[in-house]
């Protein structure tokens, strides 16, 4: 209850403009589980990840709210995480006693049974209700997280089960698979728990002790674990293509792999210091575009993990809780540590809620042992309480932060004003609302904290709020100096060609889709427009010369099959157009304008019957595309001139 409660301002909070708005305001797949939303859910990498069930939870609240409504979404995302607290109540219980009392299956008394539960319920409380949970559970996009972290537990609560059955030499097998079942359905709901198996074997060491106490050798140990192997390479298959699909992968030409190193030594420490002291939480922490990694905050923080991993290895026949909870902390952290680098962010609060969770088990067996002195139990008890009550009050504040998206992106730039990212979309989030001299201003700061490449949208904005303001000429200014840092920007790209059309200049026009193709070849709306330009001046040559360019950059691209067909065609050379358009439609079968196109490719060839076909196939696919419906009706009626 007290973990549902921590985080209840959530239930009158609406979405927020970070990630909200695609999964769920502008998102049809997620409105109901018809067919084509399943399909679309297992096999779309959507932002970045593939998500099957997490899509599958959020049609459920479509169904039973009646609607995407923030509430019902907010409401299921606090009673997972109040179900994965319970789960990790379960969990802690049944790894103290293993710590504790080894393979027995009771405590030796009832006091020492009731002193475990509440070390395991603290242990709970304190991860449940600490602020850094606050963005997995507040952020309704992290849903993902909730229904991972719910399956994960319960995979290894069942592989707890079965190390029972095995100490008490009963079946097993049915709780392995248990195990296996729900790690399957993790990684359907989030990639993050794909280190799973190797948690499992440091649990074999410690504190299950199963190869100290002869009940398994190393060989069968790993072989136990092989049977994860095939899950977790497809899953980081898919990690990887999600990743790509939404472009958010940082290549080491721009991000070295020493840089890595100290970025995953800082998350490391990171994690640890806000975790002890959760103070100036962000919603986003921004990774540096001149990453300097022999900074002092990277080189200490690197140092002191490569210091507490000696310590901790110098200590593990003393005390070896300490050093299983650490390599497992670093295992569950290590795919969101840098190592390979995805978005913006260097860090993330969210990236703690599975990862922190030995923390909070090594408090609980502080408090065990704290407890077992009648001197110290009452002061420790009453100090755990507490502490949870604070940390209680701290998540509550944290979530007003999300309360809408003003709020989200003041907190990022009040903990960084250097934040660009926050910054622009504050920007963007008061210019909605016609606060125009507010929102300049954070486009401006935007601007100043990063002017080059990566930033022209804050540009792009600006421009757009001096529109809006009557300052037309300072608009098109923002939009020329977005072009010059990225000339491959679509919007600025826009403005501006517009700006030389209606001034007649059509080749000033055509002179900036040039220079937008040669910094960014692979930049598929730049063709677009271009060819459209050629088009109007009937430049057939020269869009065909564009389209075979659009091809070698972007093979198979239907698109640029069709436009390169079109031009063939604009030259009289039908049965070259034909096989362009072919292949258009091969690419793309439910677009009604190629097979119009194709149609008339064959009818420029003499082959009136097969085009016939071919457009009353479209016409009857498509009823409402009027292209195609007169040409039918041309070629029906035998028009003198015939369809063009």
């Amino acid at each position: 209850m007290l973990a549902f409660a921590s985080f209840a301002p959530a239930l009158r909070q609406g979405f927020v403009d970070l990630d909200d708005d695609f999964n769920f305001v502008h998102n049809p797949y997620v409105r109901g589980l018809t067919l084509e939303n399943l399909r679309w859910m297992f096999t779309s990498f959507h932002v970045g990840h593939y998500q099957p069930l997490s899509w599958v939870s959020l049609a459920l609240d479509h169904h039973l709210w009646g609607g995407l409504e923030p509430r019902g979404i907010h409401f299921t995302n606090l009673v997972l995480h109040a179900s994965n607290a319970v789960l990790l109540y379960l969990l802690a219980a049944s790894l103290l006693r293993w710590a504790f009392f080894g393979a027995a299956p009771a405590a030796p008394d009832a006091s020492s049974e009731l002193r475990l539960r509440l070390a395991a319920a603290g242990a709970a409380l304190l991860h449940a209700v600490h602020p850094l949970r606050t963005e997995s559970v507040a952020w309704a996009t992290e849903r993902r997280d909730l229904l991972s972290g719910l399956f994960l537990l319960a995979s290894v609560l069942a592989y707890l089960r079965a190390a029972r059955a095995e100490a008490e030499q009963r079946p097993r097998s049915a709780w392995l698979a248990l195990a296996l079942l729900g790690y399957l359905l993790s990684l359907l709901s989030k990639a993050w728990g794909i280190t799973l198996p190797v948690v499992l074997l440091a649990l074999d060491v410690y504190p299950l002790r199963r190869r100290a106490r002869g009940a398994a050798s190393w060989r069968r140990l790993l072989g136990e674990k092989l049977v994860y192997v095939p899950l977790a390479v497809l899953c980081a298959w898919l990690a990887v293509r999600a990743q790509g699909a939404a472009t958010a992968v940082v290549g080491f030409d721009e991000h070295p792999l020493v840089n890595r190193l100290a970025q995953a030594g800082y998350g490391l420490a990171f994690y640890v210091v806000r975790t002890l002291w959760p103070s100036e939480l962000s919603p986003l922490y921004l990774l540096e575009r001149e990453y300097d990694p022999s900074r002092p905050a990277y080189v200490i923080a690197s140092l002191a993990v490569v210091a507490t991993t000696v310590a901790l290895v110098l200590l593990r026949r003393r005390w070896p809780a300490g050093l299983t909870a650490w390599f497992i902390y670093a295992v569950l952290a290590s795919p969101v540590l840098g190592l390979v680098q995805s978005g913006a962010q260097k860090a993330a609060d969210r990236y703690t809620y599975l990862a922190c969770i030995p923390f909070a088990l090594l408090a609980g067996a502080g408090l065990f042992r704290l407890a077992e002195r009648p001197s110290l139990r009452r002061a420790a008890l009453a100090g755990a309480g507490a502490l949870v009550l604070a940390l209680a009050l701290a998540s509550w504040r944290q979530t007003l932060v999300w309360k809408d998206s003003e709020t989200l992106y003041r907190r990022v730039v009040e903990v960084e004003p250097g934040n660009y990212f926050g910054q622009h979309m504050l920007s963007v989030v008061l210019g909605r609302a016609r606060r125009y001299d507010e929102a300049i201003l954070h486009a401006q700061l935007s601007i100043a904290a990063h002017p080059a490449k990566g930033n022209e949208e804050a540009r792009y904005n600006l421009g757009w709020l001096y529109r809006a303001t009557g300052r037309g000429e300072e608009a098109l200014a923002e939009w020329r100096k977005a072009l010059e840092v990225a000339p491959e920007h679509a919007n600025s790209l826009k403005e501006v060609a517009l700006d030389h059309l209606r001034r007649g200049d059509v080749e000033g026009a055509i002179a900036l889709h040039r220079a937008a193709l040669e910094a960014s070849p692979r930049f598929a709306g730049g063709y677009l427009e271009l060819a459209q330009l050629y088009r109007r001046q009937g430049r057939a040559a020269e869009e065909q010369e564009l389209w075979s360019r659009a091809l070698a950059a972007l093979p198979g691209w239907p698109a640029a099959h069709h436009g390169l067909g079109l031009a063939l065609l604009a030259q009289g050379r039908a049965q070259e157009a034909e096989r362009q358009l072919v292949l258009a439609v091969m690419g793309e079968s439910t677009n009604p304008e190629f097979m119009t196109d194709y149609g008339r490719a064959l009818h420029a060839q003499g082959r009136v019957a097969e085009a016939v076909d071919a457009w009353r196939q479209v016409a009857a696919r498509f009823p409402t595309y009027a292209p195609a419906q007169n040409l039918l009706r041309q070629a029906t009626l035998g028009s003198d001139t015939g369809p063009p």
